[in-house]
């Protein structure tokens, strides 16, 4: 059973009073036995069918009213054993006990909202950031494009003085090298 329904349940547990129902269904239990005690009162005779057919109403009623005490004395059993299992007092209403429950389950699906809010309020931040963070990306885009040109260029020219340098030394190595054989012939 999901919160939101153990909700559900305890609201309607707190809307319909167990007492209540429990003591209009006793009245109802009276006026039963009250039909019963005027049907046998009554004498039948050959024309009128009526104690025949409210003793067939009573005697249906009595089965179902028992089957309904049944019932309820059960409920009555799991209510106590629960309350106990919670260590509540015996003295605690039926309502107060479900109040509780309510009370828990109301607060559970308000925590569970608000953290499907947050979870969903950190997305949308994430999702700014990462187009925050895309947008800078491409305004800076050409400057470093631009700043990699700028590096291959001066790297270039570098490469083009290097390569000179290196001419000009081995020019200049090779004359030595010249020179340096016509004095010692």
């Amino acid at each position: 059973m999901c919160i939101e329904e153990f909700a559900a349940l305890c609201n309607k547990c707190k809307k319909n009073s167990y007492n209540d129902q429990s003591d209009a269904f006793n009245k109802f239990y009276n006026q039963i036995i009250l039909i019963k005690q005027t049907v046998s009162s009554f004498e039948a005779n050959k024309q009128d069918n009526y104690e025949q057919i409210m003793q067939k109403f009573v005697d249906t009623a009595e089965f179902q009213v028992e089957k309904v005490l049944e019932i309820d004395q059960q409920i009555k059993t799991k209510i106590e054993k629960t309350m106990e299992f919670f260590a509540e007092s015996k003295n605690t209403k039926f309502e107060e006990f479900v109040q509780y429950f309510y009370d828990f389950a109301q607060n559970a699906q308000e925590t569970l909202q608000q953290l499907k809010d947050d979870e969903i309020n950190e997305l949308k931040r994430i999702e700014k950031e990462k187009k925050k963070d895309d947008k800078k990306e491409q305004e800076e885009e050409p400057i470093r494009v631009g700043a990699q040109k700028l590096v291959a260029k001066k790297e270039e020219k570098e490469e083009k003085l290097t390569a000179a340098a290196d001419g000009l030394m081995d020019g200049l190595m090779q004359g030595f090298i010249n020179a340096g054989g016509k004095k010692r012939r």
